[in-house]
């Protein structure tokens, strides 16, 4: 009967460990989400504009033909 009670004891507290362990996990993911999007509305528009097309030869505007913009 000792062993049954010990068992369990074990068994739920790895299970609280776990459950803290993603409790803190999912904490700090949304901590830096809002940190993250905390910054959005202090960008200009430049700024957003030359974040979102860096690194993207497609959104290059001076590439395209006067007729063909589309």
């Amino acid at each position: 009967m000792r062993k049954i009670e010990d068992r369990t004891k074990k068994m739920i507290l790895k299970i609280a460990v776990v459950v803290f362990c993603i409790a803190l996990i999912f904490g700090g993911i949304m901590i830096y989400g809002r940190y993250q999007m905390s910054k959005i509305p202090k960008l200009s528009f430049q700024e957003i504009l030359e974040y979102t097309t860096k690194d993207n030869a497609d959104a290059d505007c001076n590439r395209h033909e006067a007729g063909n913009r589309f």
